[in-house]
């Protein structure tokens, strides 16, 4: 039986590797039209390759959850007089895929031979290519335009040849969510074997180039809250920590002042808006919990439906999303459309950023959606609330974790310790995911964000779960292979 069960682990871990490299190449190439499928093309080489049968069930499962999902949201609707729009739906949950992902693969964790420095040297090759190639990017516009260019062409291998483009899209900013999880997920990999620090540096560098400010900002915010909920009173007496924070901090941002000023001042202004409410962004945050109750009361519970209001999914079906909204359209199985609750509360919004460039520019802080708000309008309070669940009960295990192995002091092993970073790192790249979801749709954007989840799932199964700190299970390190047993 136990035999059966390592063949199983193994398989399943070897599974998911190959899996995460073919995802690695999907998001990093310059193919967009790879994109929401990404996701599914993940889950059928998952399939193939550990022939698991418990996956493709799952597979089945999940999908039918989806259609009792979409005829529940209709008959609500339906007897409420609204056309819910079932095309919407399905197009929502293409772009939801990444997390469908994580429901129907199992995350093996590492072991044996796909232990955690097997993807950490991968991570590594990956970060020091990409941070290169976006910091040759930056300097080639330069040269190019013949003054010193903006980040946003700092882009790597999703538009490789940035520089010599005029339509940058939306590479500039999934570049730099991918630069924060790897950055993040090599942090253990740093503290624990001193190793990669070079390819973080240079990851580092090119991240500040690519002068995207809100992502840059979350991963500072997302790392300092995480430091706080997990050691806020070692932090208080620490005086030299919060000295060397503060001057780190002072420094990175300073470097991005002197990089990109613009950047730095236009923060400044979108804040000073976002709070005094004359912002699209902070307006479309008073109309969802305000005006669209009033038409739709059924919004605190359940929500408006995938698809039907903000989401990417809804802005695509709107017909104003561009090249996205012309593809969709195109496909004769697909009838999509513009919902009643959109046309209502968003779309003037919208097109008044849209059309007022002067004022507005193309910051994604403006723009009168984000994931946060579209999980609220399309699932519910009581939807958010369990994720919000979910999401406090992953902080808590991993803070366990952390300060179980922040306890054993000095007499901690190197594989403890990675057990303890690999806690914090987990934390850091679930608050920076939450943080950048407070900006844009990134929780619809798979080319963003799905190699970055695969990462986090692998770091919180690293840590281990709360039963197993408390067993005092541990890691034995044999020649680079790690092997789970009992202390």
């Amino acid at each position: 039986m136990s035999s059966q069960l390592a063949q199983t682990t193994g398989a399943y871990a070897r599974s998911y590797y190959i899996t995460f490299i073919v995802v690695l190449m999907a998001c990093l190439s310059p193919f967009k039209e790879l994109g929401f499928s990404v996701p599914f093309i993940a889950i059928a080489v998952f399939v193939i390759v550990s022939r698991s049968g418990l996956v493709f069930q799952r597979f089945f499962l999940t999908f039918a959850c989806l259609i009792v999902i979409t005829a529940v949201y209709t008959l609500i609707y339906t007897l409420q007089g609204v056309n819910f729009n079932v095309s919407n739906a399905i197009l929502s949950y293409l772009h939801y895929g990444s997390f469908l992902f994580l429901l129907i693969v199992p995350t093996p964790g590492f072991t044996g031979e796909y232990s955690y420095l097997k993807y950490a040297r991968v991570i590594s090759l990956v970060v020091l290519l990409e941070g290169c190639w976006g910091v040759v990017q930056r300097l080639l516009a330069t040269a190019m335009l013949g003054r010193f260019a903006s980040g946003d062409y700092v882009q790597g291998s999703i538009s490789p040849f940035s520089p010599a483009i005029t339509n940058l899209g939306f590479g500039n900013q999934m570049y730099a969510v991918n630069m924060v999880f790897f950055l993040l997920f090599l942090l253990p990999y740093a503290l624990v074997y001193r190793k990669g620090v070079p390819a973080i540096l240079i990851g580092l560098v090119s991240l500040i180039l690519a002068s995207v400010g809100h992502v840059f900002y979350s991963l500072l915010f997302g790392t300092a809250v995480a430091l706080v909920f997990f050691s806020f009173g070692s932090i208080v007496r620490n005086f030299k920590l919060i000295f060397f924070s503060t001057l780190a901090f002072t420094l990175i941002v300073s470097a991005l002042t002197v990089f990109d000023p613009v950047v730095v001042s236009d923060a400044s202004r979108q804040a000073t808006m976002f709070f005094s409410g004359s912002s699209p962004k902070s307006e479309a945050i008073r109309v969802a919990i305000r005006e669209v109750p009033k038409q739709y009361p059924t919004i605190y519970a359940v929500g408006l439906g995938p698809g039907q209001y903000s989401s990417r999914a809804g802005m695509i079906a709107s017909a104003t999303y561009g090249s996205l909204s012309a593809f969709f359209y195109r496909i004769p199985a697909l009838n999509v459309g513009m919902t009643e609750p959109f046309r209502k509360f968003v779309l003037e919004s919208w097109k008044k950023v849209n059309a007022d460039i002067e004022t507005y520019g193309h910051s994604t802080m403006y723009r009168p959606f984000f994931s946060l708000l579209s999980l609220y309008t399309e699932f519910g309070l009581v939807f958010c609330a369990l994720l919000l669940g979910v999401v406090f009960n992953k902080l808590s295990r991993s803070k366990r974790t952390y300060l179980h192995y922040t306890r054993v002091g000095g007499a901690a092993k190197p594989d403890q310790n990675l057990l303890k970073y690999s806690a914090f790192a987990c934390a850091a790249s679930i608050l920076f995911l939450i943080l950048i979801g407070v900006y844009e749709n990134y929780f619809e954007t798979p080319q963003a964000i799905l190699p970055g989840l695969m990462l986090t799932g692998l770091l919180g199964k690293q840590s281990l779960s709360e039963a197993a700190v408390s067993n005092g299970q541990t890691i034995r390190q044999e020649n680079d292979k790690e092997t789970w047993v009992v202390a």
